[in-house]
């Protein structure tokens, strides 16, 4: 029989390849989409604003964080947006973290200082890309692969951010020679532990966040989130050595 004009506009809504049916491109699921940019855009704007009242961004590093927190929070939601944020307020903390001792090393380390709009997209460039795959196809691997960048960057932030303070001279990652505590390529104890340690609270982090806001394209299914905290943890420490 002959199918009514509404169902078949429907059907042309929600059927597979069709861009009005797309989270992005249109329709109801468009609409919020934009307002998760929106939202994003305010909310990245304000962190960037404390970022900079605060010392930790340069004016160039607020216009990446800005850039970088709108396609992560558009993209990804609420619990990508979170984890991103939780990166940024940890390393921030703790690079005020016996802040006198560090001066002296300025010079060495790399991550001293105002973060600019290089670092800016360098820590938050690949998980923007994963946010924005996400939004025009979500899956759960995106979502752990996410995970996995931002326990990077976070791992290697928390090391340099404490590893400069050990007592012990570190060591060249390819020699094992002994080095000056700063030297980029050296590795400690106390730099590894914060390493390690940095990962695993991002892969902890996107656990509770999973299970507070619930979000099905997230963690897919239950069995995904004791794993986490392992994909956090190995990624986020391979990740820091390979950088």
């Amino acid at each position: 029989m002959p199918i009514p004009c509404t169902e078949l506009q429907t059907k042309s809504r929600v059927g597979e390849g069709n861009a009005l049916a797309h989270p992005v491109f249109g329709g109801f699921f468009g609409e919020v989409r934009s307002m998760d940019f929106l939202l994003g855009f305010a909310l990245s704007t304000l962190i960037g604003w404390l970022g900079y009242r605060g010392g930790a961004l340069a004016p160039s590093g607020v216009v990446g964080a800005v850039l970088v927190g709108t396609l992560i929070f558009g993209g990804g939601g609420w619990v990508w947006g979170l984890l991103l944020i939780l990166f940024f307020a940890s390393s921030s903390l703790l690079s005020r973290f016996r802040e006198g001792e560090k001066r002296g090393l300025s010079e060495k380390f790399a991550k001293a200082g105002r973060r600019d709009l290089g670092q800016a997209l360098a820590n938050g460039g690949w998980g923007a890309l994963l946010a924005l795959a996400h939004a025009l196809r979500p899956h759960p691997l995106l979502f752990a692969a996410f995970v996995g960048t931002m326990a990077t960057v976070t791992a290697d932030t928390w090391a340099t951010e404490l590893g400069v303070l050990s007592r012990r001279p570190p060591r060249r990652i390819t020699t094992g020679e002994p080095v000056l505590p700063g030297t980029s390529g050296s590795v400690s104890r106390l730099g590894l532990a914060a390493a390690l340690a940095g990962a695993v609270f991002i892969g902890l982090a996107a656990v509770g966040l999973s299970l507070l806001f619930r979000t099905p394209t997230t963690i897919g299914t239950p069995v995904w989130l004791p794993w986490l905290p392992l994909v956090g943890g190995i990624s986020g420490l391979v990740g820091a050595l390979c950088d």
